[in-house]
């Protein structure tokens, strides 16, 4: 069961990454074979028949996939109030609302399964439009088109068409409830407690979490790796760019062209090594203008910047190394450079595990206990136990 954990989850979350977690053998979420039944026998092995004579057939349920799920939420998709504590955002919000798109055809099923209650397929359209044009999710998706967005033209089939499911937490009198809306007009599910949804919760506890890699005081949302970095990222494409164009300007010169004159500009333009440009006076006609070449200057300003990146990054490459030649690549001044880097990565993984990767995990052991219908491996906990129990009281 822990081998079929999306382990690369936990990595792809460089600024804030919220989380839910689900078993997929469960009420809610369940992959269920009911087509093997089998005859039920007495102590003879002989079938039981009922009170017309016919033989009793039991249905047997089979799990096809009982693997646990935990889930990555976008921060646009996951809606808390901008008033909780920046300690514990997710523990101190009045209110969680996580947004998720599903397809017309499996909101029916569900409906079908009598899970959620029967909406009609327009009012499930009129709600599909409250969450298009999100600005989070188009700056992350740019220069792509929303793919969420059913108006984009990528729903022409009614029952591929997107529509924004609210997934509500509200607490009320100290206790959690929990239930589904479609947009915010249509009720699907009647409020329940959340510990009835999620039994393997602890009291106040809630099946999402709120992790970060950089804390900073009194803000819901601390920036990450990233957006601590863009500043710089700018600074040295800037550069960059700007020393690429004075090498085009050096090799390819710029020209003052005297007006009405008969002067091939095609030719002259294209700059193609070995071609003729015809024109009535060279001398007069054109002038060329001379571009310096790059100075060393912008090279030292690249390295000062790459400096300053990987000491905020945390990284250690040979471009740290090539701009720490005071060091002179002794063992000893190698050691003083990997110490100063290692300490921000021990720092941003500290940070990242006990604020996401430790929380995750309590609750998916606590999901596993709970779910667990691996027929041996209880019988090695139970005999586990029975053991402990022997040796206390020989003790």
């Amino acid at each position: 069961m822990v081998k079929n954990i999306i382990w690369y989850i936990f990595i792809y979350i460089l600024c804030v990454g919220c989380d839910t977690q689900s078993t997929q053998f469960c009420e809610t979420d369940c992959y269920l074979d009911i087509s093997a039944p089998y005859l039920e026998m007495d102590e003879n092995s002989q079938p039981i028949q009922d009170a017309e004579g016919n033989d009793r057939v039991v249905k047997q349920l089979t799990s096809v996939k009982d693997t646990p799920k935990i889930e990555l939420i976008s921060p646009e998709n996951l809606r808390i109030d901008p008033a909780a504590h920046w300690e514990d955002p997710i523990g101190t919000t009045p209110y969680i609302i996580h947004l998720i798109p599903m397809y017309v055809q499996d909101i029916v099923q569900k409906m079908n399964e009598g899970e959620w209650k029967r909406l009609s397929t327009a009012e499930l359209l009129s709600t599909a439009s409250s969450e298009d044009d999100n600005t989070t999710r188009l700056v992350r998706d740019e220069p792509r088109m929303d793919p969420l967005d059913t108006d984009a033209g990528f729903g022409e089939i009614i029952d591929h068409k997107i529509v924004w499911i609210h997934k509500n937490v509200l607490r009320k009198e100290g206790v959690d409830w929990c239930f589904f809306t479609a947009g915010t007009q249509f009720l699907l599910t009647d409020p329940k407690p959340l510990l009835e949804m999620y039994p393997w919760l602890r009291d106040g506890e809630r099946p999402y979490v709120m992790g970060c890699v950089n804390i900073e005081a009194h803000k819901l949302y601390p920036a990450g790796t990233v957006e601590l970095t863009q500043e710089l990222q700018a600074a040295a494409n800037d550069i960059w760019n700007q020393r690429f164009d004075n090498v085009k300007l050096a090799l390819n010169k710029r020209y003052h062209i005297r007006r009405d004159r008969n002067i091939d500009l095609d030719a002259l333009f294209r700059s193609v090594p070995g071609g003729a440009v015809e024109m009535d006076d060279p001398d007069t006609d054109v002038r060329i203008i001379e571009t310096r070449d790059v100075t060393g200057s912008a090279y030292a300003e690249q390295d000062r910047i790459n400096m300053d990146f990987d000491e905020l990054q945390g990284n250690f490459s040979t471009s740290t190394i090539q701009a720490s030649r005071s060091l002179n690549e002794t063992v000893g001044g190698m050691s003083l450079l990997a110490n100063s880097t290692g300490s921000i990565i021990e720092y941003v993984l500290r940070t990242f595990s006990e604020t996401w990767v430790e929380k995750v995990l309590k609750q998916m052991l606590r999901l596993e206990q709970y779910y667990e219908t691996e027929t041996p491996l209880l019988c090695d906990l139970q005999l586990s136990l029975s053991l402990r129990q022997t040796n206390r009281r020989l003790d």
